[in-house]
């Protein structure tokens, strides 16, 4: 079974057969309001909250902020995946060099983000941060 805290699932739901859960965590939406430490308790508990309630293989949390922000909970358990910007393929298909992100405030303050950038991105492509 996969389980998935945001995103869209429709494409998954064509190419497998497991059963698939939708969470839409609407008691914390929007988690660019929340501080950092308000969405890492969020996010924490909200996966606990899913393992006890379910039998999972695979939880996706399908926010870039936390994705971005929180690497130690996915890294604590591989069952656990985040999705992060697509500048690869955006840096791919610019014509103009310049790539436009919407990201959370707490994303664009962090330093995550920008280390994720230096890490995909040539350098001469120009990202917006809005």
């Amino acid at each position: 079974m996969a389980l998935l805290l945001g995103g869209r699932y429709a494409a998954i739901q064509k190419r497998t057969k497991a059963e698939i859960i939708y969470l839409a965590d609407q008691n914390n939406y929007p988690y660019g309001k929340k501080t950092k430490a308000e969405l890492e308790k969020i996010i924490k508990c909200t996966i606990k909250n899913l393992q006890k309630e379910f039998t999972t293989d695979l939880i996706v949390v399908g926010s870039n902020t936390p994705s971005l922000l929180f690497k130690k909970i996915f890294n604590d358990d591989p069952r656990v995946v985040g999705v992060f910007p697509p500048i690869v393929e955006a840096q791919r298909l610019t014509k103009t060099n310049s790539i436009a992100m919407l990201v959370t405030n707490l994303t664009t303050q962090s330093t995550a983000l920008d280390l994720f950038i230096k890490k995909n991105l040539k350098h001469d492509v120009k990202i917006l941060k809005v």
